[in-house]
């Protein structure tokens, strides 16, 4: 089907009256030429005037040429709209052919893999999952299929790699659910890995540690996520940092070798008291005072306090938002659950579906064009000859 996509240059239609009009006024040029034998003859009837196209092929050739380019100046495009009855089905890797071909009675359709490239699912073996394969290559493959052509989808009863978004497509699909799971791709996490807060203090930190324990009892609170799996691994300042720790705070006074050794290997660390300086990510509400600043050390990422980690000397840790602030600077964001039930992610449809995948059909009509400006010129320039 051809579609428009600037559908009102064909307003420049209204041109073909040009030459028409042209052709209508422009008469062969005649000589008067004298005849005795009518010298006589009363001039008392006009000739009836009747209109005369001149040159009839030359005004199609132009009428012609000004029609293709005003449809160029249109960008048609060529949409493949596929048969009424076609069908594709495409399965999900974790799911055998066999068990899809039993779910789905359709031998006549073009089955294939939801995977890249599509491969056809031509044995009854699954393919290998590429590292680009997954439910996510829904949305290619509904862009790519002609908008008529009916899509059936076998997936299992539980999906992984899935992302934040539901899936919208431009059709309907038949969503067809076997028994078993999506297998996760190699060296995902898992859903639940403990995170290890490393704290080291001096001899002087009890009530510092306090504070720190407290952090982390309102990070559990606020964040269901944390609860069960948050940790903290307190020592003196001579202990090293073990390597599965996501964050070092630092109760001692001053920079120690350890320290710097956590910063330039990439680690984030919590330094109270601090002189590192750095952008204020944090001011008190009453004095306007920087509390918590950042700094970028190396490969690594210090927050510090300038104040030691007590209420008595930082008023700022009385604030219900304190907790919170800290950690978003600290913690590791948590990420989004990517499995889910089949049942609960079936694709929805688009409320305005994206139009079908086009071909441009600017290369023809400009060959066109020329041909037919060519031809034009052939003839007006073969005309003046033979009027010569």
């Amino acid at each position: 089907m051809i579609d428009l996509l600037a559908p009102v240059a064909l307003t420049a239609l209204a041109a073909l009256a040009i030459p028409l009009l042209i052709h209508l006024i422009r008469r062969s040029e005649r000589q008067r030429t004298p005849f005795a034998a009518l010298r006589w003859v009363a001039d008392r009837t006009r000739p009836r005037q009747r209109l005369h196209l001149h040159d009839r092929l030359l005004l199609m050739l132009r009428l012609l040429l000004l029609a293709v380019l005003a449809l160029l100046l249109a960008q048609p495009v060529w949409r493949e709209l596929g048969a009424d009855d076609a069908k594709v089905i495409a399965v999900l890797p974790s799911v055998s052919a066999a068990a899809a071909r039993a779910a789905v009675d359709a031998p006549t359709a073009d089955w294939r893999w939801l995977a890249a490239g599509f491969p056809a699912l031509a044995t009854d073996e699954p393919v290998e999952p590429s590292s680009d394969a997954g439910i996510g290559l829904l949305r290619q493959l509904d862009a790519e299929l002609p908008p008529k052509i009916a899509l059936t989808v076998v997936v299992p009863a539980e999906l992984s790699g899935l992302d934040a978004e539901r899936l919208r497509l431009d059709r309907e699909v038949d969503w067809k659910i076997v028994a078993g799971a999506a297998s996760a791709p190699a060296g995902d996490s898992p859903t639940r890995t403990a995170l290890t807060i490393a704290v080291r203090h001096g001899a002087d930190a009890t009530d510092a540690l306090k504070v720190v324990r407290a952090l982390a009892q309102a990070w559990q609170t606020a964040d269901a996520s944390l609860s069960g799996r948050l940790s903290l691994d307190v020592a003196d300042a001579d202990a090293a940092v073990p390597a599965e720790a996501a964050v070092l705070i630092w109760l001692v006074p001053g920079i120690s070798p350890t320290l710097d050794a956590w910063l330039a290997g990439g680690g984030t660390a919590f330094v109270s008291p601090s002189e590192l300086g750095g952008d204020p990510v944090w001011l008190d509400e009453q004095s306007g005072e920087p509390v918590l600043r950042e700094r970028l050390i190396g490969t690594g990422r210090a927050v510090s306090l300038v104040t030691p980690l007590r209420p008595d000397k930082t008023p700022a840790l009385r604030d219900p938002m304190f907790p919170k602030a800290l950690a978003r600077l600290l913690l590791p964001m948590p990420t989004a659950p990517d499995r889910a039930p089949a049942a609960a992610v079936a694709p929805v449809r688009r409320d305005q579906p994206a139009p079908a995948p086009a071909t441009p059909l600017d290369a023809g009509l400009a060959l066109a064009a020329a041909v037919l400006l060519l031809a034009e010129r052939l003839r007006a320039t073969r005309r003046r000859r033979v009027l010569a």
